[in-house]
């Protein structure tokens, strides 16, 4: 089976304005709780850090990165919306900073987090979004856009955790564990009907004997049978249970459902020192990172375009 090849640059968009926008949106829920006051700083910062790298990531992949804003002209675009969201998140983390440092206590106002957890959430979905497209079906689904919700607050939950932990902020550490782990309880069910709605797809193409595609006309028709099942039982089963399953779902799950367990003394030393609570954590974020990221790799590999089928 001939995979796809994997446009890297907008997998780096996509998981890291995840990323950024996970943190974001957790220090706002956290400041909302009346929490986290001395954690913003470092919280900014790396959210800001990814929003970057996502962002760069995002214009290696265009050869003339100045014709997006030609989007503009049509409003209803995707892409248009996704250069909108870009830009509001900027625009808003701005605000909850200058905001922040005028606060006499140097707490950003609730009305400030609430945008924060709004952006935070929506710019990960608006990415999503405008790779929708109804000629790849692996792609068009609302299952994608969920796997990104819940790949942003985990990863966020994740990453405040780590912040918490080294600027000692214990207050938000039960909020996060919670947050965390039913987040990742939530990505790894919608990992498993996202792969399930991929093998039914498999049915949903039409048994054409031949078809000619002008873009590569010496190229044979593609098996969307063995593309659809790969997962469940074809050539990236492997990636698929083991890697994105277990490494990048189960593990980190487990991490953070052992982590709260406060009442079990052997469980209880992965937090003793801080240091100690930091490597785990950061096993569990790793783990999560590499889990999104092969999802995201799979995502290519299965997808077949349908304008073929519906070639003359």
């Amino acid at each position: 089976m001939e995979l796809m090849e994997l446009e890297w640059p907008l997998i780096i968009f996509t998981f890291f304005m995840c990323l950024a926008g996970g943190i974001f949106g957790m220090q706002g829920f956290l400041i909302l709780r009346g929490k986290g006051a001395k954690m913003q700083i470092p919280s900014l910062i790396v959210s800001f850090i990814a929003f970057v790298i996502g962002g760069i990531g995002v214009f290696t992949h265009l050869q003339h990165w100045e014709r997006m804003f030609n989007g503009f002209g049509h409003v209803t675009s995707p892409i248009t919306h996704e250069v909108i969201g870009v830009a509001v998140f900027f625009v808003v983390m701005v605000v909850y900073f200058l905001f922040m440092r005028r606060d006499k206590n140097g707490v950003a106002p609730k009305w400030a987090a609430v945008l924060a957890i709004i952006v935070g959430v929506g710019l990960p979905i608006l990415a999503g979004r405008s790779y929708s497209m109804a000629a790849d079906p692996v792609w068009n689904t609302p299952i994608m856009l969920i796997f990104y919700l819940f790949d942003t607050v985990m990863m966020g939950a994740l990453v405040i955790l780590i912040i918490a932990k080294a600027t000692k902020c214990e207050e938000v550490v039960s909020d996060g564990l919670i947050v965390f782990v039913i987040a990742a309880a939530c990505r790894f069910v919608v990992i498993l009907i996202y792969a399930l709605y991929i093998w039914l797809l498999g049915d949903t193409y039409s048994e054409v004997g031949y078809y000619f595609d002008p873009a590569m006309p010496d190229t044979p028709m593609k098996d969307s049978m063995a593309y659809a099942h790969s997962l469940y039982a074809g050539d990236l089963s492997g990636i698929f249970y083991g890697l994105v399953i277990v490494l990048g779902s189960l593990i980190p799950l487990l991490i953070g459902i052992f982590m709260m367990l406060r009442n079990n003394e052997r469980f209880q030393k992965m937090l003793a020192t801080p240091r100690a609570a930091i490597t785990w954590v950061s096993i569990a974020l790793l783990c999560t990172a590499a889990g999104g990221v092969l999802w995201r790799c799979i995502q290519y590999w299965v997808c077949i375009k349908i304008f073929p089928f519906f070639t003359a």
